[in-house]
């Protein structure tokens, strides 16, 4: 099977998962906190995390998606 078969679906859910990291919520709190009270760094290494959380979320709900309709 081809990848670009499967792109409009890829792109769908990518932006899907991005506008929900870029949504404001507890996260963006937590962010705005750690940079006001330990810098900008502390605050880059904060939003850096929660994205990198939010994409391994993403991975591992496709992954198991994927799994239920193989099945």
């Amino acid at each position: 099977m081809e990848l670009s078969a499967y792109l409009p679906q890829l792109l769908s859910i990518a932006t899907l998962a991005t506008i929900m990291a870029i949504s404001p919520g507890a996260d963006f709190v937590m962010i705005t906190c750690n940079s006001l009270v330990y810098g900008r760094r502390a605050g880059f290494y904060s939003a850096l995390g929660v994205g990198l959380a939010i994409w391994i979320h993403v991975a591992y709900s496709i992954a198991g998606v994927a799994l239920l309709i193989a099945q």
